[in-house]
């Protein structure tokens, strides 16, 4: 299976003997994305999921606003133990990242499963009638609407659909 890097040079030679000039720039744009995630909370998710796994206290992740309120809501609703924003610097910058304090109960992980339920692939949108109730009601679904990301119980009160990002339990 080729690997993005082998499709760009690939594509990049092509538009060279090609002599197409649309090949090229979209050649250059794509080297230009190596390496960052445009599906931030996918990678969010990843990241806590292997956090748990490996027993970590606390773990980072890029800062994203959209990041930054999951991660409350997920703090709020008793999943994680904290979040605080801090920065990291390398040789040529300084961002910002989100350190997430993850939250064990007698040694046992509280969060018992973190998937994604609408993806950049495949967008999926619920009215509030219709939004998913992980194990029957005990777990939350966090989903984004007109009026921000809320947790499902929220969204039902206040008869509000959108698009629900991800199920905890």
């Amino acid at each position: 299976m080729a690997d993005q890097g082998d499709i760009s040079e690939f594509l990049a030679f092509a538009g060279y003997v090609f002599g197409n000039r649309l090949i090229r720039e979209n050649c250059r744009e794509l080297l230009r994305h190596r390496g960052k995630n445009m599906d931030t909370i996918g990678n969010l998710i990843t990241i806590i999921r292997n956090g748990y796994m490996a027993h970590r206290l606390e773990v980072t992740a890029p800062y994203a606003k959209q990041s930054e309120s999951v991660c409350r809501l997920l703090t709020e609703n008793g999943y994680l133990a904290g979040v605080s924003l801090g920065k990291k610097s390398s040789k040529k910058s300084e961002f910002k990242v989100l350190k997430l304090e993850l939250k064990y109960q007698n040694g046992q992980s509280i969060l018992t499963n973190i998937t994604r339920i609408s993806k950049p692939g495949r967008r999926l949108h619920s009215s509030y009638k219709k939004l998913p109730k992980p194990l029957g009601g005990y777990g939350l679904v966090i989903l984004t609407t007109n009026k921000g990301l809320m947790i499902d119980k929220n969204a039902r009160k206040e008869k509000i659909g959108g698009e629900p990002l991800l199920s905890v339990w």
